[in-house]
């Protein structure tokens, strides 16, 4: 029986040195991962006092059956909940895509920088993500204007 018991121990250990480096459970299956995302409308450039970017968030579940609470913390701007609970139970779960929006106006200390990158943190449970977006600041100052119509400097693909 002990001879039966070192044998099988031994074939188990052949089988795990012989499977290739990162092999385990398949996708979906095992510990759960947050997923975040975040974009920013516009992309590009920002110009003036009073422009607006709206920036949204995804926030998904990978791996795990459920996540609760949902806390999303953003520096720059208040973001809403706009769609993804699918079932209405404030519970997130494995295959919604839960969505957040909201905006910043550009104000005189904004322009004052070269690029506004906004990072938000999500915490899900005991699960925690973060994503960031950035824009660069181009003041019209920085552009050229003729018949009305804005000219692109020529280091730059867009003003």
């Amino acid at each position: 029986m002990k001879k039966l018991l070192v044998a099988l121990l031994a074939f188990a250990v052949l089988i795990v040195l012989a499977m290739p480096a990162g092999a385990g459970r398949p996708p979906g299956k095992g510990k759960a991962q947050l997923e975040v995302t975040k974009e920013a409308d516009p992309g590009y450039f920002v110009h003036a006092d009073g422009d607006v970017i709206t920036y949204t968030v995804g926030v998904e579940l990978k791996g795990g059956d459920v996540a609760s609470p949902v806390s999303v913390f953003d520096p720059l701007v208040e973001l809403f909940h706009v769609s993804g609970d699918d079932n209405d139970d404030g519970i997130l779960n494995t295959g919604e895509r839960w969505i957040f929006s909201g905006s910043l106006t550009i104000g005189t200390d904004h322009l004052a920088v070269e690029k506004i990158t906004n990072t938000v943190e999500v915490i899900a449970g005991d699960l925690t993500g973060s994503a960031a977006a950035s824009v660069e600041v181009r003041p019209f100052g920085e552009c050229e204007f003729v018949d009305g119509k804005m000219q692109l400097p020529s280091d730059t693909p867009m003003c």
